[in-house]
């Protein structure tokens, strides 16, 4: 294994794709930016991005008075056995995944 390991906070969803079978969506806590942390020439911004000739997009959701930052990382998807979506919904409702 390459690089340094690392446990993610997820908050799971069970959906199922028709052509390749049960998976879990996942929703990384990461994915949800401070706006603090966020570059102030996009603040003011609604729309998809690209940041600095590097791949970062994020989409800002107004909110009231506030915005909603949010990364995609391309990792929310993690394919299971098939017929086992209904058992590991259950485990994450109980807090035990």
């Amino acid at each position: 294994m390459f690089g340094e390991e690392i446990t993610l906070e997820t908050k799971p969803v069970d959906p199922r794709d028709l052509f390749r079978g049960d998976y879990v969506s996942l929703r990384f806590t990461i994915n949800d930016v401070p706006l603090e942390l966020f570059p102030n020439e996009l603040k003011s911004q609604e729309s998809f991005y690209r940041f600095k000739d590097k791949d970062f997009y994020a989409v800002l959701k107004k909110e009231g008075d506030y915005y909603i930052v949010y990364v995609d990382y391309q990792i929310d998807r993690y394919f299971i056995p098939e017929n086992t979506g209904k058992e590991l919904e259950d485990l994450s409702r109980k807090g035990e995944l």
